[in-house]
């Protein structure tokens, strides 16, 4: 698998709700993602409502604005940051649409 795609779509996506970590190129490779630590907490132990919405929001905003999208939205990829903002954790695993019209 190669990250260096994934890292440069999850480069172009940012928003003010969530948060996506920094990559670092200079160590990755082609089987090992490096990117920044990220504390917070894992989404089963968070009861707010509003990162529902937030995260359904962003959904929609990365495949209809950006044309791309997390692949693999489970509790282990995302995570509540302290600040309350929504991480995307693992943004190797997104899809894009190309537009070949």
């Amino acid at each position: 698998m190669y990250f260096r795609v994934s890292i440069s779509e999850a480069a172009i996506w940012w928003h003010k709700r969530c948060f996506v970590p920094e990559m670092y190129l200079e160590r990755t490779t082609r089987r090992v993602l490096i990117m920044e630590w990220v504390e917070g907490q894992k989404l089963t132990e968070v009861k707010d409502l509003y990162l529902i919405e937030v995260g359904v929001y962003s959904s929609f905003n990365q495949l209809l604005e950006y044309g791309f999208y997390h692949a693999d939205p489970h509790p282990g990829n995302l995570l509540r940051t302290n600040d309350g903002k929504l991480a995307y954790l693992g943004m190797l695993f997104s899809l894009y649409l190309l537009n070949l019209a």
